[in-house]
C-alpha cells in the first residue's frame, strides 16, 4: 500500500472517530485527524522501504506503508528502527506544516507516540551504538514526501538525538502539554488512542478486522 494512501484513509477513520465518539472538539479534534495524516512519514526512511521491498518480486513504485511477501521480509536492517520517531523528527523540523488553529505541539506529540514506544523521555535500546536512538543514526537522510492534502516535507539530514536530550525541544514540549489543564496526561492517553485506533481502522481496510 502506498504511503499516502494509508495517510489520507487514516485521516478519514480518525475524522469519523471523533465525529461519534465523546471527547475532543475544535482544536484536540482536529489534532487528532492531523495527526493521523502525518503519523507515518517516517516510513520514507530507506531502512523501512528497504524492509518493505527487499524480500524479492516487483514491488511498487513510490513510497510504500506497507506490503506483504515476497516483498516484505519482514526483516529490518536496524533492530530497534522507529518510524515514528522520524515522524517527529521530521515534523519538529520547521514550521512549514503549521497553519492557524492548529497546535503542532500536541499533532507531534501524537505522531510520535502512536505505538507507545517514543514517551516522554526517549532513550537508546541497550547496545546502541552512539549516535544511533531507537535505529535511527546521525547523518541519516531522508527523501522530500509530499502528502496530497498539501504538505510538503522536504529532505532530511537527521539529527536524532539533539531534540530529545534533557536540556532539548522534546522534553519542554512535552512538559507543556501535561500542565495543559485542558489536556494533561489522561486527556493526551485518550488522544493517542484515537489516532491508534484510526491507524488500525484504515489497515484493517486492507488487511481484515483487528
Amino acid at each position: 500500500m502506498g504511503l499516502d494512501q494509508h495517510l489520507r484513509e487514516t485521516e478519514e477513520e480518525a475524522r469519523a472517530l471523533t465525529a461519534v465518539l465523546p471527547g475532543p472538539r475544535g482544536a484536540q479534534q482536529e489534532a487528532v485527524a492531523v495527526a493521523a495524516r502525518l503519523h507515518d512519514l517516517g516510513k520514507c526512511h530507506g531502512v523501512f522501504q528497504a524492509k518493505l521491498r527487499d524480500g524479492g518480486g516487483d514491488p511498487p513504485e513510490g513510497l510504500l506503508a506497507k506490503s506483504r511477501a515476497p516483498w516484505n521480509n519482514g526483516v529490518s536492517a536496524r533492530p530497534h528502527f522507529r518510524h515514528e520517531l522520524v515522524s517527529a523528527l521530521l515534523l519538529l523540523d520547521g514550521d512549514h506544516w503549521h497553519r492557524p488553529g492548529l497546535d503542532p505541539s500536541l499533532v507531534t506529540y501524537l505522531v510520535a507516540t502512536h505505538h507507545g514506544q517514543v514517551r516522554v523521555s526517549v532513550r537508546p535500546e541497550p547496545g546502541e551504538e552512539a549516535g544511533t536512538l531507537l535505529g535511527v543514526r546521525e547523518g541519516d537522510r531522508t527523501p522530500s514526501v509530499a502528502v496530497s492534502s498539501g504538505e510538503h516535507f522536504p529532505a532530511r539530514r537527521l539529527s536524532p538525538a539533539a531534540p530529545f536530550r534533557p536540556d532539548g525541544r522534546w522534553p519542554a514540549l512535552v512538559a507543556a502539554l501535561l500542565a495543559d489543564p485542558a489536556l494533561g496526561p489522561f486527556r493526551l492517553a485518550h488522544l493517542e488512542c484515537l489516532v491508534r485506533t484510526a491507524d488500525w481502522r484504515s489497515s484493517a481496510r486492507h488487511d481484515g478486522p483487528v
